[in-house]
């Protein structure tokens, strides 16, 4: 701080408007004018952080001591300062009000590059009675136009017109940015606070110094449009071309300082969304016409505000969907770590995607031999179900061409459905729209995921994305859950068989050997077991089990009252003819009327729940003389090959034994 001539120069100083304060007060001590002091206090406080804030140096206060007391603070910018609109959310904006309401008059005077900003103070006297009629706030709306003074040429452009209250939020939250950083500036420079990052410097100064002037014009509209009770405010703006640099710079830094922001290294909260909208459209906005002046050209009428914030709306919905199905994939990722089976990955992958897509149902099937498997469902019918669970793996629709050639087919219309696969109205009448898209591992083909909607659908890019993602996903759980599968079922396959081998060698009774082996599969190779013999011209029911006791009498009562016979079609007796093993993976109602011989039979197989089923015959020494069938029901759960060769591994042991107890009773027979 420097006093000469009766003015004070003052530099950055942390204590620049203390000092100012104090040098106003004892240039007024001792004078007629010293019941002022308070007032003039208040003032010069205000001028000088007004400079500080807005301004730039050098700034100096002086006094004059007349018939009135007379405060002039200048400082080296002709940006006109503003008369502030208070707000709620604004820490800035009170200071020119309160020089108004204490000074006789005051105003604004351009001085060298920059200006001067004066009030006047009378002793008792009511504020402004001098100059009643001078229109202040017209008198900085006008300052713009005394700015051709030999500098910068300058260009008029037009935004058009934004809601008043947008703008008064917007320029508040930036002032306050401004007062907390000339804060921090100050209290570095005291040594009172920590040092300022030399980028968060470079983004003080290009937020606070270079764009100042447009931003404070734009600032000045918006109090004038809010005082006179206008809810929109016309942006009219009188620039050099150099301003577009500086407007580019002004939002790369404020971007940038939001950063810290939401690091939490500012007071001042982050940009709310709409301003940060409403900064890059008039920023953009007045670059473009700017730049369009400065090449000879007329500027296009700018894109008004409200196009860029419906653009801006598009622009959210759609990163907000692209979020949304990225979040839904990592849970997809998370959950799939932990599933253990092809049904359990089906699970989790169809409850989302069916509520991603707003499907109306989503189906994982798998080839089950000629007809399509279904592993998992979401929303749909049991009928829908047993009707996918009938499509052949050759028929000419979307799940089965997916899962037959690698194909993905999509359908966005009825019309569309119709035309290339008219046999879905029948399948599923309500459904309008679908698309199948196949489980892809390597070269192989593992299943295929369904999708069906109830009205029409368009499959945008990346909603095609997101679904092939999903079956990618998938099919690599998919690889891995069998992966797991086969090497839990070697292992349970060991310990099986080991417990096999032990059981059958405990009895040489082969009624004994054969119930022991129709409870060693029950319930872990089956539901229910049963082993038919050939005795005597007869095929005979000698053993069976059920995972639940009180069916056991049931089941045991539905192979009496229907035997099998030995020359009908029934499948033991197929088996026992030709020694060969039959599977099947899934048993239709279908099937089960073929294989019924009355109404009563078929309601027994009906109540039994048959589900999947296996039969492998009982041959010893080239001789077949009985059959082991095992039947999936309660459990749900279907058979397949690896079944079957635990199954003919179990017949072989159980023959052996069988055979060698028949052996010993002969020799015991002969001694």
């Amino acid at each position: 701080m420097q006093v000469a001539d009766g003015t004070l120069h003052l530099g950055a100083e942390p204590d620049a408007v203390q000092r100012a304060r104090r040098w106003v007060a004892e240039a007024l001590e001792g004078t007629p004018y010293a019941e002022l002091i308070p007032d003039a206090e208040l003032v010069v406080s205000e001028l000088v952080t007004n400079s500080l804030l807005h301004g730039s140096p050098p700034v100096t206060v002086r006094v004059d001591v007349d018939d009135v007391v007379r405060i002039e603070v200048s400082d080296g910018t002709r940006i006109a300062p503003v008369r502030g609109f208070a707000r709620a959310d604004a820490m800035t904006g009170r200071g020119l009000s309160l020089v108004a309401a204490l000074a006789r008059d005051w105003g604004v005077t351009p001085h060298g590059d920059g200006k001067v900003v004066w009030c006047e103070l009378v002793v008792g006297g009511a504020p402004g009675d001098a100059d009643a009629d001078t229109d202040v706030d017209a008198l900085l709306a006008a300052w713009g136009d005394d700015l051709d003074d030999g500098g910068p040429e300058r260009h008029t452009i037009s935004l058009g017109d934004v809601p008043t209250d947008l703008l008064l939020a917007a320029k508040a939250h930036v002032d306050n940015l401004v007062r907390e950083f000339t804060l921090a500036a100050h209290g570095a420079d005291a040594g009172t606070t920590a040092a300022i990052p030399s980028q968060l410097a470079e983004l003080i100064e290009a937020v606070v110094t270079r764009f100042a002037e447009a931003r404070q014009a734009i600032k000045r509209q918006a109090i004038d449009a809010a005082t006179r009770g206008v809810d929109r405010t016309t942006l009219t703006l009188t620039l050099p071309v150099e301003a577009a640099d500086a407007g580019e710079a002004y939002v790369a830094a404020l971007d940038e300082i939001d950063t810290y922001a939401r690091a939490a290294r500012l007071l001042t909260l982050e940009t709310p969304p709409q301003h940060r909208v409403f900064r890059r459209w008039y920023v953009e906005s007045l670059v473009t016409q700017l730049r369009a002046v400065a090449s000879g050209e007329t500027p296009r009428p700018p894109e008004t505000f409200e196009r860029r914030l419906l653009e801006e709306v598009n622009v959210v919905t759609v990163a907000r969907r692209a979020a949304e199905r990225a979040a839904r994939l990592q849970n997809v990722t998370a959950a799939l770590a932990a599933t253990t089976s092809v049904g359990d990955v089906g699970g989790v992958v169809l409850s989302e995607a069916v509520d991603a897509l707003g499907a109306s149902g989503g189906v994982l099937v798998v080839a089950d031999e000629e007809r399509l498997g279904v592993r998992a469902t979401v929303g749909y019918s049991e009928g829908v179900v047993e009707r996918i669970r009938a499509e052949s793996t050759d028929e000419q629709l979307p799940a089965a061409i997916a899962l037959r050639t690698g194909e993905e087919v999509w359908l966005e219309s009825r019309e569309e459905r119709d035309e290339r696969f008219p046999g879905l109205a029948g399948l599923e009448p309500g459904t309008v729209s679908m698309c199948a898209v196949p489980l892809k591992a390597g070269a192989e083909i593992l299943g295929a995921l369904r999708f069906s909607f109830d009205g029409p659908h368009l499959f945008d890019g990346d909603e095609r994305l997101f679904v092939r993602t999903l079956a990618a996903q998938t099919a690599q759980a998919m690889e891995r859950a069998q992966a797991l599968a086969e090497a839990r079922a070697a292992n349970d396959k060991l310990s099986f068989l080991a417990d096999a081998s032990a059981a059958l060698a405990q009895s040489l009774d082969y009624r004994e050997t054969l119930a022991g082996v129709t409870r060693l599969a029950v319930p872990r190779l089956a539901d229910w077991c049963v082993i038919h013999v050939a005795e005597e011209g007869a095929i005979t029911a000698l053993a069976v089990a059920h995972v639940d006791p009180e069916k056991v009498a049931m089941a045991e009562s539905f192979q009496h009252r229907y035997p099998v016979d030995p020359e009908g079609s029934d499948g033991v007796a197929r088996v026992l003819r030709t020694g060969d093993s039959e599977l099947y993976h899934h048993i239709t109602d279908e099937m089960l009327v073929g294989a019924a011989r009355d109404d009563e039979h078929l309601a027994l197989m009906r109540d039994l729940g048959f589900v999947s089923a296996l039969l492998v015959p009982l041959s010893a020494r080239g001789r077949v003389f009985g059959t082991l069938s095992m039947v999936y029901a309660e459990s749900g759960r279907t058979y397949d090959e690896a079944d079957l060769a635990i199954a003919v591994d179990l017949a072989h042991r159980a023959a052996l034994a069988i055979d060698n107890a028949d052996l010993y009773r002969r020799l015991a027979a002969q001694d």
